[in-house]
């Protein structure tokens, strides 16, 4: 229902400023940019990237230079798959496709549009993220986009916001199909070995100072995937700790059938 009803008013003189406005039980609520900004925790400044163009400034051949820094090799008529990717690349493309650009199928595959808003990330361009959302879900609207429901965390924000309650609503509960876990990692071909010994080699760099704490959002992205190599390596050692206490007991197993058959051997 929201998405049938959304519309998106756009300022002729600055497309940044715009009116976000939708429809739930035949009441109209709206919201202004900078406080859709807040709600989702979102940044609503700097480059107004669609996901889908890319910008005049950022330089001519932006699609080959791109396509180059990933080294991929585009062919007429044929799909990329993300194993031509390393495995940094592959976990932002994993979080592109499922968090920030959702899609319900084809997350395998590299469209240009990925490989366009991967280039601005890995180049640290700062993105207005809210506004690259808000088109977003402009192409659900116009059934451009193949998922068929996106930013469902974002538009629960909105209706706590709004204080709607939907309480009494049809529920359907979904699978956690774009969970990020151990599993994901390796089929990514990322080495949690290797990688701990990297990080050991590596001088211990001084912690930051603490600060005022803020809840995650997509500008954070960047940092969670620098994060994910510390969480990796905390399970690791968890299960390395539990391998270690099965060859103990299969130990004492063996030492105690090696008696046993001492036993037998000394009745005959």
């Amino acid at each position: 229902m929201a998405y049938s009803t959304l519309r998106v008013v756009f300022n002729d003189e600055n497309e940044a400023e715009f009116m976000f406005k939708f429809k739930i039980f035949k009441k109209e609520y709206k919201i202004g940019c900078s406080e859709l900004a807040n709600v989702w925790n979102l940044p609503y400044s700097s480059c107004l990237f669609n996901g889908k163009k890319p910008l005049k400034d950022w330089g001519s051949n932006i699609k080959q230079r791109a396509n180059e820094m990933f080294n991929i090799n585009r062919q007429p008529k044929k799909k990329v798959l993300v194993n031509v990717l390393t495995t940094e690349m592959r976990v932002l493309h994993y979080l592109l496709v499922y968090v920030i650009m959702p899609r319900s199928y084809g997350h395998g595959h590299i469209k240009e549009e990925d490989v366009i808003t991967m280039w601005a990330m890995v180049n640290e361009i700062k993105i207005n993220w809210t506004y690259f959302i808000v088109q977003h879900m402009i192409r659900f609207t116009k059934g451009l986009s193949s998922s068929g429901f996106g930013y469902v965390c974002l538009w629960t924000k909105l209706f706590n916001h709004f204080k709607i309650d939907v309480s009494g609503e049809a529920r359907k509960g979904m699978a956690p199909t774009s969970v990020i876990n151990i599993r994901t990692l390796h089929h990514m071909g990322r080495n949690l070995e290797e990688q701990e010994h990297e990080e050991e080699d590596q001088e211990p760099q001084e912690e930051a100072q603490a600060g005022p704490s803020e809840q995650p959002s997509m500008r954070d992205l960047m940092q969670m995937i620098q994060s994910l190599g510390q969480n990796m390596d905390n399970r690791f050692q968890r299960i390395e700790d539990n391998q270690t206490r099965m060859d103990r007991r299969l130990q004492r197993m063996e030492r105690h059938m090696n008696i046993q058959e001492g036993e037998d051997e000394d009745q005959e």
